[in-house]
């Protein structure tokens, strides 16, 4: 079952597979950015349960830019460590190309780091292709240079 993912009691079960992927988030700041996220820009977050556990999920929201005009932009897509390569991944897809078609969305975009080889062939399997590249800037370094 594919469901949003909206309760404290939701958000709580939720954290602990989000740890998996991002060790350096303490419980408060998982809630206070989720907070964040869902007020200013819209993050959705999206639950797949197998025997009604949370396996998985997907956060993400729909935006705009000059490029590619309305698009879905994936921020997360984890699945719980022991559940992978079980197709929960791209039942997560395949609901979010469901979910971008009916609002007429054409285009679904994510980033992931450069060593994540099991994301990268996973995205590439799934017929994502490697459209740009992403830069970051580092202010505090920047400004101390």
């Amino acid at each position: 079952m594919i469901r949003k993912i909206t309760t404290v009691e939701d958000l709580k079960i939720t954290y602990p597979i989000m740890k998996e992927l991002r060790t350096y988030l303490s419980k408060d700041l998982f809630f206070q950015l989720y907070k964040t996220l869902s007020k200013e820009s819209n993050y959705i977050l999206v639950g797949i349960f197998e025997n009604n556990h949370l396996a998985g999920f997907v956060g993400y929201r729909y935006t705009s830019d000059f490029i590619r005009g309305k698009h879905l932009y994936i921020d997360d897509l984890i699945i719980k460590k022991s559940l992978r390569s079980k197709g929960l991944g791209t039942k997560l897809l395949n609901f979010l190309v469901d979910e971008s078609r009916k609002r007429g969305v054409h285009t679904i975009r994510l980033n992931t780091h450069k060593d994540n080889t099991r994301a990268i062939n996973f995205y590439k399997d799934q017929g994502f292709e490697n459209t740009s590249l992403s830069f970051e800037l580092n202010i505090d370094k920047y400004l101390n240079s």
